[in-house]
């Protein structure tokens, strides 16, 4: 014999495969979770912030890279010697009127982390627009789609106006497009977009959604660890008895949510937990995992993700950020010094972390390695080392 019903799984979706056995019975199933439309990624632009921003293992990630990016420094050179340290607070002295530049620095490296660094400068205030909140004309970004070879066809095709707001209440204003800079995770080539870059977020969507699942699952598990399931004993000689009467449920349940250290019943019950052993389903280290995946695309090695999770040995602590910057972060301070070498007209912008403590280490073990070779050059001279030879490594060591 076969069953109808209905099947929801959080939609309304009708199942998408049947089946009949011999006997004649049918088999329903929908597949959901892995069908292609939940695993072609983020919706759009605005699914993928909203996600991230209530996403703790992505928000992690993001803001971590984004406490340390604020508090870059850019230098100003010219002919390979330093010019001005910071250069910045002598041209601004803060970006816009509601914001610092550490604040400033902190909205590029998130909204680039999401794919795009939207940065707007008119006479000497900067912005760094919300991309939820912009709206710009398929109509303009077809003609700045294509391959131009003349600034001057660059600049005619950045011509026009799009519209941005601070917020979904606010009033949309009309900002010239020419005025827009855009910083991008991905390289906006990848993307065919000379305005919209990807963002690798775009890559970890099953991972930011398995994550999602984890704590869900351990909400709803933790919920259940407050509930019981009680039952009453069948009478094997009267085969019309029933476990519990409908009176017997209702005195059990009001006896139990009493006040009562013990509550007796005239009939034996068992009560069991519904949820007894929620550390055997592993959900913290699941959620650990998709941290992990999601740190080590944006640079966070072991290391640093330990910090971040369980924290660290003062060395090893500076050594692991010191290598995180190194190796993650330059390569997007490089991006962000060329921009403002355009816009301030500068000849050379570096920026530079060496101001922050995780330096300390590094400089302590340099001045170790020099005193290791100054004393090997000293026996080497006593031995009759050549005096040109004696004079290159001192410049080598010292750097003139």
């Amino acid at each position: 014999m076969g069953f109808n019903f209905n099947l929801s799984f959080g939609n309304n979706r009708l199942p998408n495969y049947v089946e009949r056995d011999s006997s004649g019975n049918m088999f329903y199933a929908i597949k959901d979770f892995f069908n292609s439309e939940s695993t072609k990624g983020f919706k759009d632009v605005n699914h993928k912030i909203k996600t991230a921003l209530n996403n703790p293992a992505v928000l992690k990630v993001l803001t971590y890279r984004a406490d340390i990016y604020s508090q870059i420094k850019f230098n100003e050179f010219k002919n390979d010697k330093l010019v001005e340290y910071d250069f910045l607070y002598s041209e601004i002295k803060q970006p816009n009127p509601f914001q610092s530049w550490v604040d400033f620095h902190y909205d590029v490296s998130f909204w680039r982390d999401l794919g795009n660094a939207y940065i707007y400068k008119e006479k000497d205030v900067l912005y760094c627009l919300n991309p939820m909140f912009m709206d710009i004309k398929d109509s303009q970004l077809k003609e700045i789609n294509q391959y131009r070879f003349s600034e001057y066809k660059v600049k005619q095709s950045k011509k026009g106006t799009f519209k941005a707001r601070v917020n979904d209440t606010a009033e949309w204003q009309i900002l010239d497009l020419e005025k827009l800079f855009v910083l991008s995770d991905l390289s906006t080539s990848v993307s065919g977009n000379w305005l919209e870059g990807n963002s690798r977020l775009d890559a970890l969507c099953q991972v930011v959604k398995n994550s999602e699942l984890s704590l869900t699952a351990k909400n709803r598990n933790l919920f259940y660890t407050t509930k019981f399931a009680v039952s009453g004993q069948h009478n094997d000689k009267d085969v019309y008895s029933t476990p519990m009467s409908d009176v017997e449920q209702k005195s059990i349940t009001t006896g139990l949510q009493g006040s009562k250290e013990i509550y007796a019943t005239k009939e034996k019950i068992e009560v069991n937990q519904l949820v007894s052993n929620i550390k055997s389903l592993d959900l913290d280290n699941s959620y650990i995992a998709d941290l992990s995946i999601i740190g080590n695309m944006y640079g966070l090695t072991k290391d640093v993700l330990d910090i971040v999770i369980k924290g660290s040995t003062h060395e090893n602590k500076e050594k692991a950020i010191g290598a995180f910057i190194d190796y993650s972060m330059m390569p997007k301070v490089q991006q962000h010094s060329d921009l403002y070498e355009i816009i301030f007209e500068k000849e050379d912008v570096r920026g530079s972390f060496k101001h922050l403590p995780f330096n300390s280490v590094f400089e302590a073990e340099k001045i170790a390695n020099t005193k290791l070779e100054l004393e090997n050059l000293t026996i080497a001279v006593e031995l009759g080392l050549d005096e040109k030879i004696k004079t290159d490594k001192l410049k080598e060591i010292y750097g003139y």
